[in-house]
């Protein structure tokens, strides 16, 4: 039961991910207020779920991150961008720390699912980090792109090992 939960867990984020995915290419930088504010919002709400379990200092920064972006998506959206890449680079950069003692007891599935998504959220961080609001355009297509790439990579990496 707990393999078949996993799975179907692990298959919806990744049809999430491509949904998510294909509405950053077709709306692009049209909705950047509002999808900043509800990252924003999400962003707190997580740091709700830190905070629950005792992780004072990550719901914290979680915490603020979250609330700068959602309060500076309706004033100034440039700042509020570079803030959130740099949010997902530091994320990125401590989700591969904290997961660099696990690797060697996963399987090839599992190790590239998990330097995946550090690798993935570093390049959108960077990305919103340099180019803001210049090339917002096609700045969302390559975000887009990125997550409709990790959400089928986790769906048929989860597929596969169903197979297997």
């Amino acid at each position: 039961m707990t393999i078949v939960k996993s799975l179907s867990t692990q298959s919806i984020a990744g049809l999430v991910l491509t949904l998510v995915g294909v509405l950053f290419c077709a709306f692009r930088a049209s909705l950047v207020s509002a999808l900043l504010t509800c990252i924003g919002v999400a962003a707190v709400l997580i740091s709700v779920l830190y905070a629950v379990g005792k992780r004072y200092v990550v719901a914290g920064l979680i915490a603020a991150t979250g609330i700068t972006t959602a309060v500076l998506a309706w004033v100034a959206v440039k700042p509020a961008l570079a803030i959130l890449g740099v949010a997902l680079i530091g994320y990125s950069v401590y989700t591969l720390i904290c997961s660099i003692p696990k690797i060697k007891y996963l399987n090839a599935i599992d190790k590239t699912r998990l330097l995946l998504t550090p690798c993935v959220f570093t390049a959108v961080g960077i990305m919103l980090t340099v180019s803001c609001a210049y090339l917002l355009d096609g700045l969302f297509i390559a975000i887009g792109i990125l997550l409709i790439l990790q959400g089928l990579a986790i769906y048929i990496l989860r597929l596969i090992e169903t197979l297997h």
